[in-house]
């Protein structure tokens, strides 16, 4: 398969960074495993595209957000998807 990924940043601010990620990859699974000799190889295409901040709210204390999209496309309908999630989470520093 081949697969490439863009990242960026930027830095609004001193404690405030945000991050940017797009990735695309392709897969070809020559050959039947699951299914007849009588069905093409699948092959799908996975797109993720994701969007995060993080807070220092101080020394030792730090907030994160990530919202992210992925979405695959196949040539065998039953392996597609499209999917959104967002996280927060937040870390202690000792």
């Amino acid at each position: 398969g081949t697969c490439w990924e863009l990242n960026g940043g930027w830095r609004s601010a001193a404690k405030t960074p945000v991050n940017v990620t797009l990735a695309r990859t392709v897969r070809d699974y020559r050959g039947p495993v699951f299914c007849p000799l009588t069905q093409p190889s699948r092959e799908d295409t996975i797109v993720t595209a994701r969007i995060g901040a993080d807070w220092a709210i101080s020394r030792s204390v730090l907030l994160s957000a990530n919202l992210q999209h992925d979405q695959r496309s196949s040539n065998q309908q039953q392996f597609q998807f499209k999917n959104y999630s967002f996280l927060v989470c937040g870390a202690l520093q000792f």
